[in-house]
């Protein structure tokens, strides 16, 4: 389980670079610099959703790992039916790994993150696209948080098993 443990100090990297870009991205809208403010917002809007995906992956990996139940990719709606396994026990293998809040404000995001991979910038609402790279920088926070609270519980390979 090193990977993950590398992924959520990744994770708490990018929530800190997402931070400086939306600093960036209130610059130039308050300039009105309407160029770099459609690419800030382009770039808030991507990383966001990077960072989405960042959480996703580690949850992928741990039903996984620690269900042994992956959730096919074929099955319409994985994305949700993930989330919402992991914020429920996994029947006597595992407790909630995410909380009721953070799976609200996730899945709250998931619809965020499909939005923007199906838009153009353009379509983007600046101040939307600002106020949902805040939420989920905080919500990458609480979700390292709570996976490692999690990954305290479980019992870690010795070296050479992961």
């Amino acid at each position: 389980m090193i990977d993950i443990h590398q992924d959520l100090s990744d994770l708490a990297r990018e929530a800190s670079k997402l931070r400086e870009e939306i600093e960036l991205y209130n610059a130039d809208a308050a300039e009105k610099n309407a160029a770099r403010e459609r690419l800030s917002k382009s770039g808030l809007a991507s990383n966001t959703t990077k960072l989405y995906t960042g959480c996703e992956r580690i949850l992928e990996y741990l039903a996984k790992r620690v269900d042994q139940a992956p959730i096919p990719h074929s099955d319409g709606g994985w994305h949700a039916k993930l989330l919402k396994r992991m914020s429920q026990p996994y029947g006597k293998i595992r407790p909630q790994i995410i909380s009721d809040a953070l799976f609200a404000e996730l899945d709250r995001l998931r619809g965020f993150r499909h939005r923007e991979r199906t838009s153009y910038g353009a379509q983007l609402d600046g101040s939307i696209v600002a106020a949902r790279a805040m939420e989920m920088a905080e919500a990458a926070d609480l979700f390292r948080k709570e996976v490692e609270a999690f990954l305290q519980t479980q019992i870690e390979p010795k070296d050479g098993d992961a």
